[in-house]
């Protein structure tokens, strides 16, 4: 008995290695495609609307996501919850690998990433709400914030070599091979998946109600949840878009080479996607993860108008290495208010409806994401990325602080 025990454990911890290797692995494929395929957004577009045409890429993918969230409850009823991860990071990577091949081959690249977008899209939305609860069963650990935070690690390592080697791609003119790498490196994730159980058993969700009602009811339920879904919002609105168009930005900016700037950003996200556990993890955690979420978006709005502020004030190479340290603080306290709350979440309903609730969560900010997005390309048309991203700062810290107040006062008279 003890001796199968001891082989079940070595092969539970094998998996878990393996796991969060190949989720760094895919991560970079990711990188790798946004890059990939807003460099062909943005030459389709020229300088006049490059980060319009990026912009349309992007909202067609955020949007598709959108719609299909509410259906994650039901593929993982239906299917398993690590089944259905497993089938939807599928469906992305062969998207992936099909668009690069159309495009080497000659396919018109604008077309091609376009009608990948809402393929994409969709199936990235399912995956990711569901992923972390997987997740959350291989590393053993029953707080949900901290399980997002340490993943939140190997995506920050996998999000800077994406980064780098989307920015080879785009340099050298071969967007088509990124897009061919991107799908095929989340093969081994796949494989992990598909062969590897993880350390604690997950449950089949009960049936869910029919998706628009059960995200009525989820909202109608929890108050906590409502204002989760507030700095969800917000976080669409005015933080992820500059994560999300650092090739138009670039563009804006009128960095030459494109790559290096665009790179100098990307890479900046990722070292403080690397450093957010820390942040979570210096913070208190015991009242409600809502109050650390709040706290740390009126925080990623402070260095948002920090980048609006050095790309006014400064150029060239000292504008870079301020860039980079600024994108660092945008990184680390952006992702650590993802992660409290998707904490919160998670909790609000209590973790027998987290499914329902991350869900729940993620759709109204998927309503918002293609708005941002849509908004930071016309802005950086017309203002400019200084100006654009100062004024998204500005507006992210007045909601983050608005939360706080709220949700603090709510835990003081409690």
């Amino acid at each position: 008995m003890t001796a199968v025990n001891q082989v079940d454990h070595s092969r539970q911890g094998s998996g878990t290695r393996a796991l969060v290797l190949t989720v760094a692995l895919s991560t970079a494929g990711s990188a790798t495609a946004l890059i990939s395929a807003t460099g062909i957004t943005t030459a389709a577009g020229g300088l006049n609307r490059g980060a319009l045409f990026s912009g349309l890429f992007l909202a067609a993918s955020m949007a598709a996501g959108a719609l299909a969230l509410p259906f994650a409850p039901r593929a993982a009823h239906r299917f398993g919850t690590r089944q259905a991860v497993l089938g939807m990071w599928s469906i992305v990577a062969a998207a992936w690998i099909a668009s690069g091949a159309l495009v080497i081959a000659g396919a018109p690249p604008m077309w091609v990433v376009m009608i990948a977008a809402p393929v994409v899209g969709a199936g990235s939305a399912i995956a990711g709400v569901l992923s972390n609860i997987v997740y959350r069963a291989y590393l053993e650990s029953a707080d949900f914030s901290a399980v997002v935070a340490r993943m939140t690690v190997w995506r920050g390592i996998g999000w800077g070599l994406g980064a780098l080697v989307g920015g080879f791609f785009l340099n050298t003119g071969s967007e088509g091979i990124g897009l061919v790498a991107a799908g095929l490196v989340k093969i081994p994730l796949l494989i992990v998946l598909a062969r590897h159980a993880p350390a604690h058993s997950l449950a089949t969700p009960d049936r869910p109600k029919a998706p628009w009602h059960e995200i009525r009811g989820a909202f109608a339920e929890s108050p906590t949840l409502r204002r989760t879904a507030v700095m969800g919002v917000s976080m669409a609105l005015f933080a992820a878009p500059v994560m999300t168009l650092v090739v138009p930005i670039a563009q804006s900016l009128r960095h030459a080479p494109l790559y290096q700037g665009a790179g100098f950003l990307m890479v900046g996200f990722a070292i403080g996607e690397l450093l957010s556990p820390q942040v979570v993890s210096k913070l208190p955690h015991g009242g409600r993860p809502l109050v650390n979420a709040a706290r740390t978006g009126a925080i990623a709005g402070g260095f948002l108008i920090a980048l609006g502020l050095v790309s006014g004030f400064f150029s060239f190479r000292t504008e870079l290495g301020l860039w980079a340290v600024v994108a660092i603080g945008i990184g680390a306290f952006r992702f650590a208010s993802r992660a409290f709350s998707q904490g919160s979440a998670a909790a609000s309903r209590g973790l027998e409806n987290a499914a329902s609730s991350l869900a729940a969560a993620a759709f109204i900010a998927g309503i918002a994401g293609p708005i941002g997005v849509l908004g930071w390309s016309l802005a950086l048309g017309s203002l400019g990325a200084e100006v654009t991203a100062a004024l998204a700062g500005v507006a992210l810290a007045i909601v983050s602080i608005g939360v706080f107040l709220r949700t603090r006062g709510e835990d003081v008279r409690a």
